[in-house]
C-alpha cells in the first residue's frame, strides 16, 4: 500500500510542534522527532511465492514505493526478496524493509521481476542434487550478468550494511566481455529505449498531416525532441549496466555484422 505524504499532514505537525513550544525542549525524549506513519512487518504480512505492494517511509522520512516478492520466514532469520522500479533507490527499499524487521534478515532488491525469477531458479537448481554441473555452467553463462545487473543491492543477516550490486564480480566481468547472450541483450534494451524515445516525441508532436494536432514545424520539434529523448534512454541503459558509449559502438558494430534479430 502506498503512503504519500499530504501537506494537510504536513501543517498538522507543524502547527502541533509550534503548539508544544518551549516546554517539550526540556525533555530527552519528547525532543525526538516523531514518525508520522509506521511500518507494517513485512515478513509477517507477506506469505512465501505472494507478493505484496508496499509503500513506507525509511529512517531517512523518504517514501519508498517497492513491492515484497517473497519472503521465507525461519527461526532465527528471515530471507526478504524485494522489487523496485528501475531507477528508485535500493538501498532506501531495503532499509525501509529492514525497519520492520522483528529478527535478523537477508534482503534482496531487484528491479526486474524476471532476474528474480531467474536467480530463484539457479537456487532451486543448486539444492537439487541431481542437477548435473553442466546445466549450472549453462545457466551461468546465459543469465549471470542479467541478473547481476538486476540485483541492485542486499543487506545481509544480522548486518546494517547495504552492498550496492552484489553479484558484480570478476565473474561477472569476465562474462561481459565475452558473453554474446550479453551483448545482444544490451542492443535490443537500447532500441527499445530508442523506440520509446521516438514514440514519445511523435506523441507531443504528430508529424502526421491528418493528426488533429498536427501543426505546421511539428516534424522539427518532433526530431529535436527524438534525439533528446533517445539519449537520455539510451545513457539509462547504459548506466544501468555499467557501459560507456564506445562499449555501445561496438556492439552495434557486432549487431549490424552479425544481423542481430531484434524478436
Amino acid at each position: 500500500m502506498k503512503i504519500s505524504k499530504k501537506k494537510a499532514i504536513a501543517l498538522g505537525v507543524f502547527f502541533i510542534v509550534l503548539l508544544i513550544g518551549v516546554s517539550s525542549y526540556q525533555n530527552d525524549d519528547q525532543s525526538k522527532p516523531v514518525k508520522t506513519t509506521e511500518s507494517t512487518s513485512a515478513p509477517e504480512v507477506a506469505k512465501s511465492n505472494d507478493t505484496e505492494k508496499a509503500g513506507q517511509q525509511n529512517d531517512q522520512n523518504t517514501t519508498v514505493d517497492y513491492e515484497i516478492l517473497n519472503t521465507e520466514n525461519g527461526k532465527l532469520a528471515d530471507n526478504i526478496w524485494v522489487l523496485i522500479e528501475p531507477g528508485e533507490s535500493g538501498e532506501n527499499a531495503a532499509r525501509a524493509v529492514k525497519q520492520a524487521c522483528k529478527k535478523p534478515c537477508l534482503i534482496q532488491v531487484y528491479d526486474n521481476k524476471e532476474a528474480y525469477l531467474l536467480d530463484a531458479q539457479y537456487t532451486e537448481m543448486l539444492s537439487d542434487l541431481d542437477t548435473p554441473q553442466s546445466a549450472l555452467t549453462e545457466w551461468k553463462e546465459k543469465n549471470y550478468v542479467f541478473v547481476a545487473d538486476h540485483l541492485v543491492g542486499s543487506i545481509l543477516n544480522g548486518e546494517d550494511e547495504y552492498k550496492a550490486y552484489p553479484m558484480r564480480d570478476w565473474y561477472y566481468e569476465e562474462q561481459k566481455k565475452n558473453s554474446s547472450t550479453f551483448r545482444q541483450q544490451i542492443f535490443r534494451e537500447v532500441v527499445a529505449a530508442e523506440d520509446k524515445g521516438r514514440e514519445e516525441a511523435e506523441e507531443l508532436f504528430p508529424t502526421d498531416i491528418t493528426h488533429p494536432s498536427y501543426q505546421e514545424g511539428n516534424i522539427e520539434k518532433m526530431l529535436s525532441l527524438m534525439d533528446e529523448l533517445q539519449e537520455k534512454y539510451r545513457n539509462e541503459v547504459l548506466s544501468r549496466h555499467n557501459l560507456t558509449k564506445e562499449d555501445f559502438k561496438q556492439i552495434s558494430v557486432e549487431a549490424l555484422r552479425n544481423d542481430w534479430s531484434l524478436d
